[in-house]
């Protein structure tokens, strides 16, 4: 991610300001799409004592906005990128959300469909959600590595990147929650899929997609 800083009112941005603003700033990345090309306008403005960061992050479906003030400018760095951190959980589980307000007209489709009974199917939906949370949650831990090699001064970097097009093939035994099971694991990872749902319970996966 490319990070544009800008001072308002002759602030002039020193090179120890800038260096602490790409590291924090550029700390969000691991929770952002990773095959998007996404630059973040950072804007400083000066009012007395009284400094203002705003940041802005434009992406495809999706901005993200935040501004934050203080009399301690890197203060107002931290305050602005943890309320950009907490969007971006909002964001992530929407869906979590949305499975759970809608979990008794989903627990009767899975029952309708595939004649489970109500208590397992109930459970088969918040699983699901609880699922969503967790792997949502795996957004903050997905990252590269550093590994050791066999030869002096040498470092091997591992950098993770999207495969681009995935698929799913879903059973009818566990129709909901095995849709989230394929598509959470690749959505993370920035990678698009394409699921085929059973033939035998079809309206769980309309349902998912609608979510």
């Amino acid at each position: 991610m490319r990070i544009q800083i800008r001072g308002a009112n002759r602030f002039n941005v020193t090179d120890a300001i800038r260096n602490y603003i790409e590291e924090k700033v550029g700390s969000l990345q691991r929770f952002l799409p990773t095959n998007q090309d996404l630059e973040a306008r950072v804007y400083i403005k000066i009012y007395d004592v009284i400094q203002k960061v705003e940041v802005t992050i434009p992406g495809n479906q999706f901005i993200l906005r935040a501004e934050e003030a203080s009399d301690d400018l890197y203060a107002a760095i931290d305050l602005v990128v943890d309320k950009l951190e907490r969007q971006i959980r909002r964001h992530k589980t929407k869906a979590n959300k949305k499975i759970r307000e809608r979990e008794p007209e989903i627990t009767q489709t899975i029952v309708n469909e595939g004649g489970k009974t109500f208590e397992l199917a109930k459970v088969e939906v918040l699983f699901t959600a609880d699922y969503m949370d967790y792997m949502a949650e795996w957004a903050r831990r997905y990252e590269g590595e550093i590994i050791q090699s066999d030869r002096k001064d040498e470092h091997i970097l591992l950098f993770k990147r999207p495969y681009g097009v995935t698929t799913g093939i879903l059973p009818w035994n566990f129709p909901f929650f095995l849709i989230a099971r394929k598509a959470a694991p690749a959505l993370l990872t920035g990678n698009t899929i394409v699921l085929k749902p059973s033939q035998l319970t079809p309206i769980n996966a309309h349902i998912f997609a609608e979510i």
